[in-house]
Order: structure tokens, then sequence, then C-alpha cells
């Protein structure tokens, strides 16, 4: 092996040359598959890290329909601090009747929010801007709203039966991801303005969602067992802040679970350039080849010192792919920023950039392998006459035996960390397929 490495360094020192289509492939199947990777898992982090402020409380208990009774309601406030809020659909209207748009009503207390801040324009205390002036409440709404109704702040419109004077435009709420599917833009009132509205009648929808902040010694799951035991028929829907948004969750999983197989299928097209310039790469050895076993190497030699050769390139591919990959989410933090309820996390994540670095290695072994190991099987008189009569390499059983490991264990990753294996394992289906298609199409 010290031979192979003395080899293999004299053969580097001419450079890459050859070499950058197969460097190529990598940097780019490599550092999809790490960018994506790490994007998803800087989206991860910032719901888990900020989930109370997603969340907007330690634990939320939301029923549909009704308020909390007397015996509920003493429950939850014996739990700890609580925000009441009420959310409904409903339609809000210009001064003068003319333009209506579709709203996504939130009516909130005097505590809410526990967590986080509502960011107001002008900046104001949220209770300043719902407070009741001269007998009409305030409101705040999404800039949306304002631009369809044409309404300028000062300016009164109506929901439902009441009016309201808008007070100030909001960004994002902080728990905007807890509402759930939006039917419009937002609306936020307080909760004493709810009634005069008219909209709190038989039948209509509404959902009561409670969030309590528990003491700092308290176990959230073991507040949901508790709420659950002792109001068995409430029917309320009582969770934790580690299940902030499963909706959004579920959202990033599945776009990850696209695109990293976006990124794994450019690094398989990309295996099918890694062999091509490995072939080349051997046939452009010929002459060299030759002469070194005319002086008595082995096929070990041979392949061991053009092996190392591909291994030095594709660990700098590699590493080159996890770099660019790493830099993604810094990239593109900028531009998803507004799309996202908190602010991205970014940073380095090494599972994602080794599970990046380990489809590299597999890529690399099952594509190079068999070009690379046909070589030393030559016999030097046949090497010498290949420019004029090119031999037909035969491929050596160890060879074929790890090329298939490396595609097994291959499918088995992507089959393994993906957010859907049934999924996944119809891809592997649908990539060996379609190998198979194509090489009888070749041949």
């Amino acid at each position: 092996m010290s031979y192979a490495f003395r080899l293999a360094r004299r053969e580097l020192r001419g450079g890459v040359r050859g070499f950058r289509i197969f460097l190529a492939c990598l940097v780019l199947g490599v550092g999809s598959i790490a960018g994506i990777g790490s994007l998803g898992a800087a989206i991860g982090a910032a719901i888990h890290n900020d989930a109370r402020v997603l969340f907007g409380g330690d634990v939320s208990a939301r029923l549909v329909h009704r308020e909390a009774n007397a015996a509920e309601r003493e429950f939850l406030d014996r739990s700890g601090a609580v925000s009441e809020v009420a959310l409904l659909q409903s339609m809000a209207v210009s001064p003068d009747g003319a333009h209506h748009t579709l709203i996504e009503l939130k009516a909130v207390d005097a505590a809410y929010p526990l967590y986080g801040a509502v960011d107001l324009i002008p900046p104001q205390p949220l209770a300043e801007a719902l407070a009741a002036r001269e007998g009409v409440f305030g409101a705040v709404a999404a800039p949306a709203v304002a631009e369809r109704l044409g309404l300028k702040i000062g300016d009164k419109f109506k929901i439902g039966a009441a009016a309201f004077e808008l007070r100030a435009t909001m960004r994002r709420p902080p728990d905007a991801a807890l509402s759930g599917l939006a039917f419009g833009p937002g609306v936020m009132v307080s909760l004493a303005a709810l009634p005069p509205t008219g909209l709190l009648q038989p039948g209509a929808l509404v959902n009561y969602d409670y969030r309590m902040k528990l003491p700092l010694d308290s176990d959230p799951a073991a507040w949901v067992r508790r709420a659950r035991d002792q109001f068995p028929d409430a029917g309320w829907q009582v969770r934790t802040a580690s299940e902030a948004s499963p909706a959004l969750r579920r959202f990033i999983d599945r776009i990850a679970l696209f695109l990293g197989l976006v990124g794994i299928t450019a690094l398989l097209v990309g295996g099918i350039g890694i062999a091509s310039a490995v072939a080349y790469f051997v046939a452009a050895k010929t002459a060299t080849i030759a002469i070194l076993k005319s002086l008595g190497a082995s096929s070990r030699l041979v392949f061991a010192a053009y092996a190392v050769q591909i291994g030095v390139l594709a660990v700098a591919g590699i590493v080159a792919g996890l770099v660019l990959g790493a830099l993604v989410p810094v990239a593109v933090a900028p531009f998803i920023a507004h799309l996202l309820p908190v602010p991205l996390r970014v940073g380095v994540y090494p599972l994602p950039l080794a599970i990046a670095a380990a489809d590299g290695v597999l890529t690399v072994v099952m594509f190079a392998l068999l070009p690379l190991a046909g070589a030393g099987k030559v016999m030097p008189g046949q090497l010498l006459r290949d420019a004029i009569a090119p031999v037909r390499r035969g491929l050596p059983l160890a060879a074929l035996t790890g090329t298939a490991i490396a595609g097994l264990l291959l499918a088995a990753l992507l089959t393994l960390t993906a957010t859907d294996r049934a999924i996944a394992l119809w891809y592997v289906a649908g990539a060996v397929l379609s190998f198979a298609v194509f090489r009888l199409a070749g041949a």
C-alpha cells in the first residue's frame, strides 16, 4: 500500500484533468443533499427552540362551539397563567359598504400573548390598540385587510354588527402557526368586543383556545394526562408546546423529502458521469498500466494505485460539496424568512452533512468500482495492443459484489433517513427500474 500511495501521489502531480466532470458531479450531488438536509435541520431547530412562542404557551386546550364551563375554567386557572382566545371566520366591511373581505378573526384577552409579542405598526402596546375609546373598540389587522378595504390608521370598519377602529397593522403574530388553516388575512380584537358583533349565534363555528403558562417545575405531558383524566367527556383537544404546529412540521418534512429525492437523483445521474470519467481515466492510462504490469506490478497494486487517486479526488469533491451544502441555510435565509413563523436557526448541522457524505462515498464506490477494477485483470501484452485491438475487460466477482453492496447500502441509507419510508422505497424501486431500462436500451 505504501508503494501504491507513492504511485498515486506521482500521478496526481499532473493535476485533475479528466476528472472535472467527476468532481462537478460529486460536488453538485453531495452539495444538494447536504444543503437540503441542512436547511430542513435549521427549520426544525427553529420550530423546536421557539416552540412555546409558536404555540402560544406551554400547553393548550381547545374547545369547539363552546367556552370552558366553570369546573373546566377553575382547573385551568389553578394550572397557571391562562390566556383565552376565540377564533372564527367572518367578513370585514369598509365604512361605505363598497368593499369587503373574508378575515380570520381572533379575539384575545388581556393576558395575550403569554410568550412572544405582537409586532404592531405604529408601535404601541396591544392592550391600548384594542381598548375601547368613546364606545368604539380598536382592532389591529394584517396589511392585506387595510389594502382591500382602503383603510388608513384611525378609519372605522365593520365586523358583523359592530364598528371597529383600525389602530395598527400587524406583522405575523407569534402564534400564527397554531391557528391552523387561514381562509383570509387576520384581524385581532379584544375578547370583550366579540359579543357586540353578533357573530356568537347558535351553530357558529368558533374555536375557544386556552393557552397556559405553567410553573417552571411543571411537566406539560403530565398536565395533559391530568386534564384528560379529570375531564374525559370535555371534548377538548389538549396539546403541549412540543407538538406545536404539526401541520407545519408535516409540510416541512414533505418538502424536505421531495427535495431530498431530487438531490439523490442529481447524485445518481452524476454517478453516470463519475463512471464515465473513471472509465476514460483508466483507458487513458493504458500505456502506464502496461509498463507497470510488464515490470512485475500485480493486479492488486495497479488497482490500489488508481483507487487511491479516485479516493483522494472523491474526498476533495465530497468535502467541497459539504461546504457548499452547509452554506445553503445562510444563503437561503433572507429569501424565506418572511415565510416562516419563527427565525431560521442558521448553523452547522452534523447529521445531514454526515448523511450527504455517506451518500457521496457509496455513490462513488457503486459507479467507480467496476471501471476501475477491470484494468488490473488484463495481461500486459493485451494492454500494449489495446490501441489497435481493444480488449474486453472482464468484471471481477469481487468488484461486482462490492458494487452491489454499495448499491444496497445506499438504498438502505436513503430509506432509513427519509421522513416517509414508503415513498423512499418506491423511489428506490423506480431508480433501479430506470437504470435497468436504460442499460438494456444502451445494450
